[in-house]
């Protein structure tokens, strides 16, 4: 009887509850995760088309274009799911910062100190991988690559037969000569846009993308040499 009494008196002991503002809070914070993985996946994802036909030169800016898209579309997405989260949290910071006062500070502080280090988090990422700064390096190189294998489309159009009827044969000897002749005409302009690219990562995470040397800033010279 005396055991049974104790056991009862004995108060049962609860899981401690979230408040009402965490679960608000976690609720916002899951609601947020899982737009942000139904935006990554549902953002486009560039797609190129390609005649299938083309010699070694066509094939190697084609695959170039390919990896430039998916370059693109890593820091595009990149930066819409940072863009969005900063959307969120920073006003939120706000106003749980605004709100706080001396009865609820225990309660609210914690999630105010997160929400604002992690919208300083994301903003120095942003910042220092220069994430808006890469997305214009290859949208611009996207359209260089472009315009280049025009060009080289235009001065190949003669060996345009030769190149198709060839059905994965050698070519004649000459035609291979005159097409290594474009292509090094070609490639300097190639090798600044490839350049372009590989600085856009090099650069991620430095604190200053300093002073790079362009596509742009050396085509005038490489114009005027052909021209020349």
């Amino acid at each position: 009887m005396n055991g049974d009494t104790a056991k009862a008196d004995t108060p049962r002991q609860h899981r401690p509850r979230l408040s009402y503002t965490s679960r608000i809070v976690m609720s916002a914070i899951f609601i947020l995760i899982l737009f942000l993985i139904v935006a990554w996946l549902a953002l486009p994802t560039p797609t190129l088309v390609s005649d299938g036909s083309g010699d070694v030169f066509q094939i190697a800016i084609d695959q170039s274009l390919q990896r430039n898209a998916a370059n693109f579309d890593l820091w595009y997405k990149s930066n819409m799911v940072i863009q969005c989260t900063l959307i969120f949290t920073t006003p939120l910071a706000t106003v749980f910062a605004s709100i706080t006062t001396r009865d609820n500070a225990e309660e609210i502080k914690k999630w105010s100190v997160l929400l604002t280090s992690v919208t300083a988090a994301l903003a120095s990422v942003q910042s220092t991988f220069h994430v808006r700064e890469n997305i214009e390096t290859f949208i611009k190189s996207s359209a260089d690559l472009v315009l280049l294998e025009a060009d080289y489309f235009v001065d190949r159009a003669e060996y345009e037969n030769a190149i198709l009827n060839s059905e994965g044969k050698p070519l004649d000897p000459e035609i291979q000569k005159k097409l290594r002749g474009l292509h090094q005409k070609y490639m300097q302009k190639y090798m600044n846009i490839q350049t372009a690219r590989m600085r856009a990562w090099a650069n991620a995470g430095q604190q200053s993308l300093g002073t790079q040397e362009t596509p742009r800033g050396t085509e005038k010279n490489i114009i005027s040499q052909d021209k020349q």
